[in-house]
């Protein structure tokens, strides 16, 4: 499989045209998803980085905006497109983030509601473990104290909490914070999130069902296409995140041009030379 971060196409007498062509295409996308993340990493993750004293909500944003990152980073270091798999499943993960993004600003006590959604995702897993325990033998002894200590201190605060927040549903019905689906969520923000989760998030969702269901019988350049799928999808997601990320500290007054700088980024893989390279510079006023 062609590396990445090569960028060229492969020789035509080592592999057919349709996987030629479906691998430099696949490495555009990469190379625009890596040009998005050093722009932000230029332009936003130090003055993020520098918050002081962040208010809960800011710490929501925040904790969108570093797993979106660190998401990224993760993906451009699979260069083979044998990673197909991993790459379609951080893609579907960084829709959801930007969904979340957005929706902190949509969703009546938003920040509570994910706060809150948190502390009930660990109750659940503390009680699984402990219900579990207690009616199997265990292969490797687990001290569940640690989740016995947290269902006995927090679960009556958390059930209390979760009726004030959520008055009209049960608790075991919550699937998000939101109390949206997927879909939901990203029809409420619209586009681009709705036309990513219509189009390529049920493409890539094929590809990571267990079994084969979602590669057997595939032709050789499937496996790029995926990639490409996955790439396009987290840059997107990515630039939705960084943007309401932007609004919500107010960086469009300390960073100027924010949005051209954010634009020149998308657009730089595409330039084939330097004089290309220095007219969108120009045209985008950033020179």
């Amino acid at each position: 499989m062609a590396n990445l971060e090569e960028n060229h196409s492969s020789d035509g007498n080592a592999v057919d045209k349709k996987v030629a062509d479906a691998l430099e295409n696949t490495g555009l996308f990469y190379w625009i998803l890596k040009s998005i993340k050093k722009f932000n990493d230029q332009e936003i993750g130090g003055v993020i980085s520098g918050q002081l004293k962040p208010t809960e909500r800011e710490n929501c944003f925040l904790l969108v905006y570093w797993r979106g990152g660190y998401n990224v980073e993760s993906m451009l270091q699979l260069t083979d497109v044998r990673h197909f798999q991993t790459t379609a499943i951080l893609a579907r993960t960084m829709l959801e983030l930007a969904a979340d993004a957005h929706l902190l600003n949509h969703i009546s006590d938003s920040v509570q509601k994910l706060l809150f959604f948190n502390r009930l995702e660990t109750l659940r897993a503390a009680r699984g473990i402990l219900q579990y325990e207690s009616t199997h033998t265990l292969s490797i002894a687990v001290d569940s104290s640690p989740y016995q200590a947290f269902i006995t201190s927090k679960e009556q605060k958390i059930i209390q909490d979760g009726a004030l927040l959520w008055p009209n549903l049960q608790l075991r019905h919550l699937k998000h914070w939101t109390g949206l689906n997927l879909e939901q969520r990203t029809q409420q923000v619209r586009e681009p999130l709705e036309e990513i989760y219509g189009l390529y998030h049920r493409m890539l969702s094929w590809n990571v069902h267990s079994g084969g269901s979602g590669v057997m019988g595939l032709p050789p350049e499937s496996f790029p296409i995926i990639c490409t799928l996955g790439y396009r999808v987290a840059a997107l997601a990515f630039e939705e995140i960084i943007v309401q990320v932007a609004k919500e500290f107010k960086l469009y007054t300390v960073i100027d041009a924010l949005h051209k700088k954010l634009e020149y980024a998308k657009a730089l893989p595409l330039m084939t030379s330097p004089e290309q390279e220095l007219q969108l510079a120009k045209e985008l006023g950033l020179m």
